[in-house]
C-alpha cells in the first residue's frame, strides 16, 4: 500500500513543483496490505492526485494521509489548500463517479466522501473496508 501511494505522489510531483505546489505524505506507522485491484486503485489515486494539482494555486499544499480505523478500514485522504467547490458543486463533480461507485460498492463495499469549501480547499477520502485488509 506504502508503495502504491509513493508511486502515485512520484507520478505527479514534477507538475507539483513545476506549479510551487508541495506534496507531502503521512503514512501510518502500519499499513496492512488490501485485497483491491492495484491498476483501479492506483487510478483513483492518480485522479484525486493530479486534480489537487490542477486546482491548487503556486504557494499551495496537497497532503495525503493514510491510516487505517479498526472498523472503517483503510482511509486515504487527499488534502489540497486549493480553490474547493461550492456545496452545490461537490454532488455534480461527483457525478461521473455515481455508476462506478454503485457497481464498486456492490462488489468491494469502498466509498469516496468530498469535503470542500470554495477558496479554502478540498479533502477526497477513500476507503477501502476493513473486510479488505489482509494481516500478516
Amino acid at each position: 500500500m506504502t508503495e502504491l501511494i509513493d508511486v502515485s505522489v512520484r507520478m505527479v510531483e514534477t507538475r507539483a513543483v513545476a506549479g510551487e505546489i508541495a506534496v507531502t505524505v503521512v503514512n501510518a506507522s502500519y499499513l496492512p496490505n488490501i485485497q483491491a485491484d492495484e491498476r483501479r486503485l492506483k487510478q483513483v489515486l492518480l485522479n484525486l492526485l493530479t486534480n489537487a494539482v490542477k486546482f491548487t494555486p503556486p504557494g499551495g499544499f496537497i497532503t495525503v494521509v493514510v491510516r487505517t480505523d479498526p472498523t472503517k478500514g483503510v482511509v486515504i485522504e487527499v488534502k489540497d489548500t486549493g480553490v474547493g467547490m461550492a456545496p452545490g458543486d461537490v454532488a455534480e463533480a461527483l457525478q461521473p463517479f455515481r455508476q462506478l461507485d454503485a457497481e464498486r460498492a456492490r462488489k468491494h463495499g469502498g466509498t469516496i466522501a468530498v469535503e470542500s469549501k470554495l477558496g479554502i480547499g478540498t479533502t477526497v477520502a477513500v476507503t477501502l473496508p476493513a473486510s479488505r485488509m489482509i494481516h500478516e
